[in-house]
């Protein structure tokens, strides 16, 4: 079998690095002027990471952090100054249109664009009942993808307003979806029923019969799914252990980087 290396085993050595710095940030000090205020909440826990030039965002569960790979320091953010909430749960960043999104389990999703943050709150204030959070984000081109634990939100990144939501379930249920990827003729939707397709170019990928299961992988929970280098890789969970599979030539076989 041929061993391709995928960069998802490359997070152990950015999440080391952020370790390290963190490490460091801990001993600096800030001046605060009098009358401000400023959270002490502990930075020590990774929930996910983005790059931008010359920066390396971290998100923690109480709130953001800002690596300057140029000065070699770090700035913090929560609610105090700028986010909207506690609870990022990832972190997207758009090189074309230069704005770093911030996804919450409860449906918020933060914007950072030119030092300015802003609010989107429109899953968090929707009717939908249930979980609400955002798991995951893909970019392309001036739209984001938002994989939710009901199903799928598309954002317009220039005008910063919902185009559509996918319920990709059953008969148009809700259903939970861990992440998304992009090929050029597929959509491929991570979620608890296993690895969800849908031709790219359908007329209304809204409705629920143009999304199908890959039924050559095993038929449980698909929990992330990458395309790299026309590689697709998904992780299957079951309840004893993680797989993950990778497709070339139209066949998937299980990943053993060892």
């Amino acid at each position: 079998m041929r061993i391709i290396n995928s960069p998802i085993l490359n997070i152990k050595a950015i999440i080391l690095m952020f370790l390290n710095l963190l490490g460091v940030a801990s001993m600096q000090s800030q001046d605060i002027a009098i009358g401000q205020w400023r959270h002490h909440l502990p930075s020590h826990t990774i929930v996910s990471i983005s790059e931008a030039p010359g920066l390396i965002y971290a998100a923690t569960p109480y709130g953001l952090l800002e690596y300057n790979k140029e000065y070699n320091s770090i700035r913090k953010y929560d609610k105090v100054n700028g986010l909207s909430d506690f609870g990022i749960k990832v972190l997207r960043y758009s090189e074309e249109n230069d704005i770093l999104l911030m996804g919450y389990q409860n449906g918020n999703l933060d914007i950072l664009k030119e030092g300015v943050f802003f609010t989107i709150s429109d899953i968090r204030q929707s009717n939908i009942i249930g979980s609400k959070s955002i798991n995951n984000i893909l970019v392309d081109q001036n739209k984001a993808y938002l994989s939710c634990d009901f199903g799928i939100v598309v954002l317009d990144l220039e005008l910063f307003v919902i185009l559509d939501t996918w319920f990709i379930g059953p008969e148009g249920s809700m259903l939970n979806v861990y992440d998304i990827a992009l090929s050029p003729d597929a959509f491929y939707a991570a979620t608890e029923a296993g690895l969800l397709r849908a031709d790219a170019n359908a007329p209304n990928l809204a409705d629920f019969q143009y999304w199908k299961p890959d039924k050559e992988l095993p038929q449980y929970s698909a929990t992330q799914v990458l395309l790299h280098e026309d590689v697709l890789y998904t992780n299957i969970r079951t309840s004893q252990a993680d797989t993950v599979f990778y497709k070339t030539h139209d066949k998937w076989e299980i990943l053993n980087p060892f």
